[in-house]
């Protein structure tokens, strides 16, 4: 019964004081240790049915085996109260207990040997305060492992996190905050005899009246003074078209984003700027350029000796300071630079100015700064930007609104490639006031040239322009400022005759009269290509050839064209009908030669066809300037006479062919470049029609130019067009 139970513990509470040499613990073994790690078994008969964990004898004796006799159970917690003063206690472990808020250690009591009491946890304070002191500070404090609403504590908590993340962005272990310091510091401010959060919140409580920030950690105690810099050279966001995109930093060889990383917003993965990528933050510029020095093959890199001068020397000459906000360098325009008396020797003092143009690709910057301090050119397919570690080369980790990583990786075209389309959806879904279809007027605000909306809570820059489709004017956001010019010139145009709704049927009809020849070839050069689109070609190049239209993106400026333009429209449209008829005569009849050409000439009827395809394609009316417009039959009868001489003057093609090859490929790899970041450069559009002139110079004498052209003529001036 309950109360018999109560009364034999009681009994045996009694009886155990007397007895604490007959205690055993049963063993894995089924026997029983007892004091002095002496063996026993129960006697058989003695009164207990099942063998208990703990047990009280009342004599132990030896026969054949040695016997307890008389045994009872008892419970550990009883031997602890009445051999008090018998058990040895001994502690291990001790360390900081979070949820407590005190010292823990683990407890051990024995008693003759036995383990009355095993790994209880218990509150170490007031056992050792010195140590306990001591571990309070470093795990509560040092490691953060506390719990509390103070405002020191999070700001130190911010501050320890900032410098963490800052040794990331500069790859440098030794900018770790030392734990050393940080127990110093506590260490100083706490007193003896705290060694628990309740006590430490009493004592900060009373301090704080009179000394708030008593415990609030300075960053000019944590970090030397030439840290504080990193912050400009590893800044956190990027600045692309004036939207901000955070920068990521991790310091770990071998994972998969090592470096750095752009996080990149879905809707802005085609306004990414490769050249500027390239240049990582300004902190890694002089690492990436001292490894691109080094993949350069030895004939050429040893005109760069020692190269880690000469790294110092083009990094500080090729980046200019950020700005107060601490965002990344744009690299500037500039004509500075010097070139060293002794090529053996690398520049001492950088330049006076910057040797870049905004948006350059860094490899030829670079080899611009070189060629200027050591005369050593450095041709584009020496670099070999594959050798380069991977932490130099920027990651990319496109999120879509939600912030999930749809894609990651270094290789930006393929990227795009994988996510481009989607990205271009997803601008679109943000374009708000900036979508509109079916515009017959300029009935909106004026058109800014770049706009910055929201995606999915994140800011994206874009350039609203209008778009013409198939007659069809609408109001569209695109991903590249070039693109957005472009549709928006046949925009304006369009949305100008749409305004003159009387001359446009009559131009309509009469261009369908005047074109119809023209309009056969056109199909058979180009397939797919309607009588009405050439037309509409004829009629918006008309309105393109007018100084009037010209880069219009405001209501007003747009109504002053149109008054303008009026009386002059129909003029216009017969002279570009005119030039459409010869080119499309011309371009037919030079596409059938040209494929009757024999194998042969492969090289000089392979250029051709691509000047050609260069000058007529579908929409080349209001696709090329207004001012060549006129100029064009003479390139395309330039053409015809040069296929003319090819049979007696095959050797002379060669050698014009061979003199110009470098100025238009160059050319061309210069324009493919800027065209892959979304860019234009005036000067590149100029030299364009440079080229085709010297096309007549060389090929076509009789024809003559508006003024003088040569190769050396272009060659000086293709070195001012790059620096």
């Amino acid at each position: 019964s309950p109360l018999s139970t109560l009364h034999h513990a009681s009994l045996h509470q009694a009886l155990l004081p007397g007895l604490l040499g007959n205690l055993g613990l049963l063993t894995e073994e089924g026997n029983y240790l007892g004091a002095r790690e002496m063996k026993f078994w129960v006697f058989p008969g003695s009164g207990v049915k099942k063998k208990p964990k703990w047990l009280l004898a009342a004599e132990i004796v030896e026969t054949k085996r040695v016997y307890a006799r008389m045994v009872a159970r008892i419970e550990p917690e009883w031997i602890e109260h009445a051999a008090r003063h018998l058990l040895k206690v001994s502690y291990s472990d001790p360390h900081w207990a979070k949820k407590p808020a005190h010292v823990a250690a683990s407890m051990r009591a024995t008693l003759y040997g036995l383990p009355v009491v095993n790994g209880r946890k218990v509150h170490y304070g007031p056992i050792d305060p010195v140590l306990s002191r001591e571990l309070f500070l470093r795990g509560a404090l040092v490691a953060g492992e506390f719990e509390t609403r103070a405002p020191w504590f999070e700001h130190n908590r911010r501050l320890l996190e900032e410098i963490d993340d800052l040794a990331h962005r500069a790859r440098n272990a030794c900018m770790v905050v030392d734990e050393h310091r940080l127990y110093a510091f506590y260490e100083a401010r706490v007193p003896e005899g705290i060694h628990n959060g309740a006590a430490f919140d009493k004592w900060r409580r009373e301090e704080e009246r009179s000394q708030p920030r008593l415990l609030f950690l300075e960053r000019a105690s944590l970090l030397a003074d030439d840290h504080d810099s990193q912050e400009q050279e590893f800044p956190s966001q990027l600045d692309l078209n004036g939207a901000r995109y955070p920068l990521a930093y991790r310091f770990d060889p071998g994972t998969a984003d090592d470096g750095v990383t752009l996080i990149v917003p879905l809707a802005a993965l085609n306004q990414i700027s490769p050249a500027r990528c390239e240049w990582l933050v300004p902190g890694l510029l002089e690492e990436k350029i001292t490894a691109l020095l080094k993949s350069l093959p030895q004939s050429i890199r040893r005109a760069f000796v020692p190269v880690p001068e000469y790294a110092r020397a083009a990094a500080a000459a090729l980046l200019q300071p950020g700005d107060s906000r601490g965002s990344p360098p744009f690299p500037k325009g500039g004509q500075g630079g010097f070139v060293s008396s002794d090529s053996s020797k690398p520049p001492q003092t950088p330049p006076p100015a910057p040797l870049l143009q905004s948006g350059e690709f860094l490899t030829d910057a670079l080899a611009a700064f070189l060629a200027k301090s050591s005369g050593q050119l450095v041709p584009r397919d020496a670099w070999r930007p594959e050798a380069l570690a991977p932490h130099l080369i920027m990651n990319f980790r496109v999120q879509d609104e939600d912030g999930k990583t749809l894609a990651e990786g270094r290789d930006l075209a393929a990227l795009r490639q994988e996510l481009g389309s989607a990205a271009s959806q997803e601008l679109a879904r943000s374009a708000g006031q900036f979508q509109r279809e079916d515009i017959s007027r300029w009935d909106f605000d004026d058109l800014p040239e770049t706009v910055t909306v929201n995606s999915g809570g994140r800011v994206v820059a874009a350039f609203p322009a209008l778009h013409c489709d198939d007659g069809r004017v609408s109001l569209r956001l695109f991903d590249h400022a070039e693109e957005a010019r472009a549709s928006q010139r046949l925009g304006v145009a369009r949305l100008l005759w749409l305004g003159f709704p009387d001359l446009l049927k009559q131009g309509e009809r009469d261009m369908a009269a005047r074109l119809k020849p023209a309009c056969l070839q056109y199909a058979l050069l180009f397939k797919g290509v309607s009588c009405p689109g050439l037309a509409r070609d004829v009629l918006a190049g008309a309105l393109l050839s007018l100084r009037e239209v010209a880069d219009i993106r405001t209501q007003a400026a747009f109504a002053e064209a149109a008054q303008a333009v009026r009386p002059r429209l129909m003029e216009a449209g017969n002279r570009v009908a005119a030039i459409a008829t010869d080119c499309i005569a011309a371009a037919h009849r030079l596409n059938q030669a040209l494929a009757k050409a024999p194998a042969a000439w492969k090289a000089a009827t392979s250029d051709m066809r691509e000047q050609l395809d260069a000058l007529i394609f579908p929409g080349f009316l209001a696709a090329h300037p207004g001012e060549r417009l006129a100029h064009l039959p003479r390139y395309l009868k330039a053409l015809e006479l040069r296929l003319n001489k090819l049979p007696n003057q095959a050797a002379r093609d060669a050698d014009a062919q061979r003199e110009m090859a470098s100025l238009i490929t160059a050319w061309r790899e210069r324009l493919k470049r800027l065209r892959a970041q979304g860019r234009d450069d005036p000067a590149l559009a100029a030299f364009r029609w440079q080229l085709e002139e010297l096309r007549v110079s060389l090929f076509a004498q009789e024809l003559k130019t508006p003024e003088p052209v040569s190769v050396k003529r272009l060659g000086k001036r293709w070195g001012e067009i790059v620096g």
